[in-house]
């Protein structure tokens, strides 16, 4: 018997009974997650990691081939790349591919794909979370603390591959904790199946929700476990191993050189040698900067310093699951502690590179343990109820008014755009132009655009443009202590080949002299 968890607020006449009420809220919650996401994937420029995920989609759709052809075959870390894209797992490029066939190809429907896995994981967290509370108000309002989290929306409106390797991977556990009172071998299947598809979009959601599904199965399970289901569980891999095997197999030691290179990226493994800076990095890089308290973070300034709100509830909602016995005494509610702690440790330890994206994976576990902890305070009157809905209303004000304030910046409008429109109107067809991968959606992924941040560096080219900006301009700044040689070359080569003709927007355009 699974045990029951505490109510959430309101009594059982008052907040979200009937089913037309949850309906009703369910809708409103999605309804307004949509918004917000289409109206950030309208205004906001195009990224260089969105350019490098289009191209070989893009290709597999107009020519047939996997290549990335935005960049080029010089570099010594992306062998062979204009043919076979090994660099990251396919599964997210063979998805766009199928999109762009029915929606089109625009930075737009990259973007409303993502804005549809995100939706998938919505509806993957009213499910986890209405089998561990068995209340489904509870359930409803762990889906909106998670649909209305800023990073969640601005991942949902971002053409990265996470927020698809995020909604398989929650959907993993869903159909766990779904099927396994119903069918358990039918629960190891389903749930592997879906992780494995997960880590074959992205390895961080991969090995996250990996250990998810195996934590829950033996914590819940484990007695039930027989070598039968072992090797059920172990086919989704198999198959999905095979087949990137016989990708990889037209080009091996492409592969090798790719995603090699891809794995030892700023030190993306460093954790594991220094486990004690992967945790200390964790909370200085990768929570301290998002929500504004690090040295290079938006919220240093203005009104958008104030998402440190937004961390400090969840770190209050976490520590007060964490701190109420009748809540971590609860079987159900102990396996989000542990799931979270699980999760935590994984990315401190496993990715130094301490990317803010990744954080979708971990922050709905502090949402529902949130909405736990503030549904135990209501009922055991823990906390005044005035208290408890004006800080529950101040968060959602500050989620989605954060994410309405970052659609006002519309940077694809008065950034992007003029800059993609100067450059059409002075450069010819057969003009070579290094820039970010990003202006591709601009000036198109056939065109003579490499994206190089070396600036020929490692391939010798010299194209009669070269446009710089925030992204490049920030990677040069690393270069200056990680890779001084690459730095002066960038510097002579800017400043002694070439003049500037565009300055707007943050973004600069120098014409080959």
């Amino acid at each position: 018997m699974t045990p029951q968890a505490a109510p959430v607020p309101g009594s059982r006449r008052g907040f979200l009974v009937s089913t037309q009420s949850r309906v009703l809220f369910a809708a409103a919650v999605a309804a307004l997650y949509v918004s917000l996401t289409v109206a950030n994937a309208l205004t906001q420029r195009p990224r260089i990691d969105e350019g490098f995920f289009a191209s070989p989609a893009y290709n597999l759709i107009t020519h047939g081939t996997m290549g990335t052809t935005v960049f080029s075959d010089g570099d010594p870390y992306l062998k062979g790349i204009r043919e076979h894209t090994y660099w990251v797992p396919p599964l997210d490029l063979l998805a766009q591919a199928g999109w762009y066939k029915i929606a089109g190809f625009s930075i737009f429907n990259m973007r409303i794909l993502a804005t549809m896995w995100a939706l998938v994981a919505l509806g993957a967290w009213y499910l986890i979370m209405r089998q561990l509370s068995r209340d489904p108000r509870i359930a409803l309002l762990t889906m909106a603390m998670v649909g209305l989290d800023y990073t969640f929306i601005m991942c949902g409106a971002s053409g990265r591959m996470d927020m698809m390797s995020a909604g398989l991977g929650f959907s993993a556990l869903a159909s766990y904790l779904v099927l396994r009172e119903r069918n358990f071998a039918w629960a190891v299947l389903a749930s592997n199946s879906l992780a494995s598809a997960s880590g074959f979009t992205h390895p961080v959601g991969g090995y996250l929700t990996v250990a998810g599904v195996v934590f829950l199965t033996l914590y819940f399970d484990r007695k039930r476990i027989r070598l039968g289901h072992v090797a059920m569980a172990a086919i989704p891999y198999l198959i999905g191993a095979a087949g990137w095997g016989w990708y990889i197999m037209k080009a091996p030691q492409d592969f090798l050189a790719q995603f090699g290179a891809n794995a030892k990226m700023d030190g993306r493994l460093t954790g594991l040698s220094a486990p004690w800076l992967g945790f200390w990095r964790e909370i200085t890089d990768r929570y301290a900067v998002p929500f504004g308290l690090g040295p290079h973070s938006q919220g240093n300034a203005g009104p958008i310093y104030l998402k440190v709100l937004i961390l400090l509830a969840y770190v209050v909602g976490v520590a007060g699951a964490l701190l109420t016995k009748e809540i971590r005494g609860n079987k159900n509610y102990r396996a989000l502690l542990y799931l979270a702690g699980i999760y935590f440790t994984l990315l401190s330890v496993l990715d130094y590179q301490k990317a803010y994206y990744y954080l979708i994976h971990i922050l709905p576990y502090y949402g529902a343990l949130f909405v736990v902890w503030m549904a135990w305070c209501w009922r055991r009157r823990f906390l005044p109820r005035p208290a408890i809905l004006a800080v529950i209303g101040v968060l959602f004000v500050l989620q989605v008014g954060g994410a309405a304030y970052h659609d006002t910046m519309n940077t694809y409008g008065r950034s992007y755009r003029p800059a993609v429109g100067f450059l059409k109107q002075r450069t010819l067809p057969q003009d070579a132009i290094i820039g970010s991968s990003a202006f591709g959606f601009g000036l198109g992924f056939d065109s003579n655009l490499r994206d190089d941040i070396r600036l020929g560096y490692y391939t010798g080219e010299r194209p009669q443009y070269i446009i710089v900006n925030e992204e490049y301009q920030w990677v040069f700044r690393n270069y200056e202590t990680t890779a001084p040689e690459v730095y002066r070359f960038i510097v002579e080569r800017l400043n002694n080949e070439y003049r500037p003709i565009y300055d707007y927007g943050g973004i600069q355009i120098y014409e080959s002299k």
